[in-house]
């Protein structure tokens, strides 16, 4: 093992570390106390019944998908912004989750016995915006200000229509307030199990792809020497991105930002090559949205949704990245 190798698998094995621990904290933290050694006792089904019923129903469930959509929205920022070669290319900023959002809720009034597949649902629809965003945005290549604007716009239209679907439909989406706003409240088992399913195949999909993703970092002129069809590369990894954004958004909503900050977090800690910022991601992802679900639990009386608090933080360094956008408009 050379020494770049080592550092970077020092790196991730902290990572993990502190994923780890964050995770244990969480379990412990809520309503009830437990604390850390009772929570522990309890996950492996030791202790009071009270306690391993809090824990295995309900604080590990949220955990895990917690993890789970840090990690698949961590990814898609990484794909999307390799993609268009633009740091702020985004889910949220570009529309995709809203546009995920329609579809979703039409499928939970339409066919709310299909709620296993909602996140192909969403898919659709994140795809939907996806594509109207590249439509409107691209003029001889994208902009980055440009491809923003086109995403503002497009998020916006299909945030309205969420709105009055949401308004028309109260009664039958009583729960859609906390998950427009990225919640983690009432994550059962079995949706775990089922965010769980379709993340492993996602992230499968995208690991493979690692290598495609270092191409595309070449410019464009490059690859075609190479006799690669840059254009391609780019809508294949575009799929994904949509694909993995879409899942987070079928089980806790509307998180945005994790996408622009964690990408940009891990090439920070592990430099520049994909084999190394992909795990990075992932782990950063999990950590970013443990991290905050548990600091709203500790600090708030009443919870605040893990999606608002992470908007929070995503702004200032989502103007700092458009402030240092060479291209105009």
């Amino acid at each position: 093992m050379d020494q770049k190798t080592y550092k970077f698998a020092f790196k991730l094995t902290v990572a993990v570390a502190v994923l780890l621990l964050l995770s244990l904290i969480s379990l412990s933290y809520g309503d009830s106390k437990i604390g850390l050694i009772n929570s522990l006792n309890a996950l492996f089904g030791v202790g009071e019944k009270s306690a391993i019923t809090i824990v295995q129903n309900i604080r590990l469930p949220r955990v895990l998908a917690a993890i789970l959509a840090g990690a698949t929205l961590g990814l898609s920022g990484l794909y999307t912004r390799t993609a268009l070669k633009n740091p702020l290319a985004d889910s949220s900023i570009l529309g995709i989750q809203s546009g995920a959002s329609v579809m979703a809720l039409f499928a939970l009034l339409v066919f709310p016995q299909m709620a296993d597949f909602l996140p192909l649902f969403a898919f659709i629809g994140g795809f939907i915006a996806f594509c109207l965003v590249i439509l409107f945005s691209y003029q001889n290549g994208f902009s980055p200000i440009r491809l923003v604007l086109s995403g503002v716009a497009i998020n916006s239209f299909f945030t309205a229509i969420t709105s009055v679907i949401t308004i028309n439909h109260v009664n039958e989406l009583r729960n859609t307030v906390q998950w427009t706003s990225g919640s983690l409240v009432g994550i059962s088992n079995s949706d775990v199990q089922t965010m769980l399913i379709y993340s492993l195949v996602a992230i499968g999909i995208a690991a493979l792809l690692i290598p495609m993703l270092e191409l595309l970092k070449l410019e464009d002129n490059m690859l075609i020497s190479l006799g690669k069809n840059p254009n391609v590369y780019r809508f294949i990894a575009s799929i994904v991105a949509v694909f993995l954004a879409s899942i987070s958004l079928a089980f806790v909503g509307v998180i945005a930002f994790v996408g622009i900050i964690v990408p940009h977090i891990s090439q920070m800690i592990v430099g520049s090559k994909m084999k190394h910022i992909f795990p990075m991601t992932l782990v950063c992802g999990a950590i970013l949205v443990v991290g905050v679900d548990l600091f709203s639990r500790v600090m708030f009386t009443n919870e605040i949704p893990v999606g608002a608090l992470i908007g929070v933080l995503g702004a200032p360094l989502f103007l700092y990245l458009l402030r240092g956008a060479k291209n105009g408009i």
